[in-house]
């Protein structure tokens, strides 16, 4: 979905002066992953590192198929981490830790994600 996704954009952007940069689909999925895990995610990380996985901006060290078998190995289902539904009102690992923006900030991008969403997918 995310590579036909960013695909469109490339093909419907009109103006040859903008110019659209995307981030890599592999780590944006990871990102997703990270960011929905549960305490099982500790023991992924360090065996990742352990095996040599970064990540950081560094993007020649970079290897997906590293983390996911490593991800595979510990018991934690991708697919099921990132499509999982999840109420607005359910806690997020991250709660407990003091943010500038809160909780209503991320509700708000929430939707208008879930807009953008729906009129990218009206207008295919």
């Amino acid at each position: 979905y995310f590579r036909q996704a960013r695909e469109r954009l490339f093909q419907r952007r009109r103006m040859r002066s903008v110019e659209l940069k995307c981030h890599d689909v592999d780590a944006s999925l990871l990102e997703g992953v990270l960011c929905r895990g549960d305490r099982r995610m500790g023991a992924a990380i360090e065996l990742a590192w352990r095996r040599g996985a970064r990540f950081d901006a560094w993007t020649e060290r970079f290897q997906p198929e590293l983390w996911w078998e490593v991800l595979a190995e510990t018991g934690i289902d991708v697919e099921a981490t990132l499509h999982r539904p999840r109420p607005l009102e359910a806690r997020l690992p991250w709660d407990h830790v003091g943010i500038r923006q809160g909780r209503g900030h991320l509700e708000r991008e929430h939707v208008c994600a879930l807009e953008e969403l729906s009129m990218m997918q009206a207008d295919s």
